[in-house]
């Protein structure tokens, strides 16, 4: 029986891979840097993997075969996945960066139903929140291995690098961690 706190300990377990270059001592100061930033001063970028970037075509199926109704595949309808993947995020990070985010939230990325709906209503679960089994990556978005090279490319940024700052909501397992460096404080406005 899966419990409220079973998302945590899974994308925990996804992320412990990524510490080892601190454990080695390799970029003690990025972390510091990390933690010593206040909340307020992150800049969150928020995206859906799927609509972002695809750098792995080898994956718009997920695995499956068939047409959209199985695979959940056309990229001609706003429904329906349309290929962007944790590979193609990967690849993006310094568009990330070059955007003033220190953070990346990612909207759920755990294995999905693939289709659902009434017939002529069907729409696939890109959006992650159909989620069937919080112990793997949907086939759609990568693999495992995917997310673990997406947090180990973020880290090597310079900021965070222990499973412990990651931020997970449960009930829609959402994952949020920062993967930049620390930028200057933003001026306050008026209305601040």
């Amino acid at each position: 029986m899966m419990t409220a706190h079973a998302p945590l300990l899974v994308a925990a377990a996804c992320l412990a891979a990524a510490p080892a270059a601190v454990e080695s001592g390799e970029g003690a100061a990025g972390a510091a840097d990390f933690r010593s930033r206040l909340p307020e001063d992150e800049v969150v970028y928020f995206l859906l993997p799927d609509r972002f970037e695809n750098g792995d075509p080898s994956n718009d199926r997920g695995g499956l075969t068939g047409g959209r109704l199985v695979t959940g595949f056309d990229p001609t309808s706003k429904a329906f996945y349309h290929g962007g993947d944790l590979k193609g995020l990967t690849s993006r990070l310094d568009y990330i960066e070059s955007l003033g985010a220190t953070a990346i939230w990612l909207a759920p990325v755990f294995r999905n139903k693939p289709v659902q709906g009434a017939p002529g209503q069907e729409s696939a679960g890109y959006h992650g929140y159909w989620v069937v089994d919080f112990t793997r990556v949907d086939p759609h978005l990568g693999s495992d291995e995917d997310l673990q090279n997406l947090v180990a490319a973020a880290h090597r940024r310079g900021t965070i690098r222990t499973p412990g700052t990651a931020a997970f909501t449960a009930n829609r397992s959402t994952v949020a961690f920062s993967v930049m460096r620390p930028r200057t404080r933003l001026r306050r406005t008026s209305r601040d």
